[in-house]
């Protein structure tokens, strides 16, 4: 897809020159800014399907301090890794990210494989207060996506899930799950989901507690 590519705060990204890669609309990132708000800061975001890597982006700008991005094409993970750099050198604090070019499902299914292709200071075993999927269009591919989240124990009991997806075609999630919020932007809609409680009981699920400095 050719043209300018730009965040929410006028900053200029590199775009992918694909008739695969659909970039989200400013319109919908700056809604989605708005509604996830300070829960941001501080936060680790997995971005699948990551593209060129913008939402990554903006969720840097807005706080996030670990990002993992996950994109199949070759040409397109590099894109993405050149915006999501270029991002965190404008950042006053220190922001880690990574980008594994690999299929998605390939990626989530085996937990002990996807750590061995982390070489960043990510933790690999770390839970992600937030997960971005944005396939293509009417794919069918959400729900087994949020299965593989929980099975594989990417999430924690108070992750938010947001599926970008066609306005014509909600996903419907898995059993159990809830919607915390739905909206539509034109072509697009967002769905933002919480998973189950009943698969966090033990204590050993709950997200790792962090020391306040």
């Amino acid at each position: 897809m050719k043209g300018q590519l730009r965040l929410t705060s006028g900053t200029k990204l590199k775009s992918p020159i694909s008739n695969l890669t659909r970039p989200t609309t400013s319109l919908v990132r700056e809604a989605l800014m708005q509604v996830l708000g300070d829960s941001l800061h501080g936060s680790i975001w997995l971005d699948l399907f990551s593209g060129s890597g913008v939402m990554g982006c903006e969720a840097i700008q807005k706080g996030a301090k670990i990002v993992l991005a996950i994109e199949k094409n070759f040409k397109t993970a590099n894109i993405c890794r050149l915006n999501l750099m270029s991002t965190c050198k404008k950042q006053p604090d220190k922001i880690i990210v990574e980008v594994i070019n690999k299929e998605v499902l390939l990626f989530l299914r085996n937990r002990r494989g996807a750590a061995k292709n982390i070489k960043s200071e990510i933790n690999p075993i770390q839970r992600f207060d937030f997960v971005y999927i944005d396939p293509p269009y009417n794919s069918e591919i959400y729900t087994e996506v949020m299965d593989l989240l929980i099975k594989e124990k990417w999430i924690h009991q108070d992750s938010v899930v947001i599926c970008e997806h066609s306005a014509n075609k909600t996903p419907k999630p898995p059993s159990n799950w809830v919607v915390k919020d739905k909206r539509l932007y034109g072509n697009s809609g967002l769905l933002l989901l919480t998973p189950p409680k009943k698969y966090f009981d033990d204590i050993d699920s709950r997200p790792p507690q962090t020391s306040q400095g």
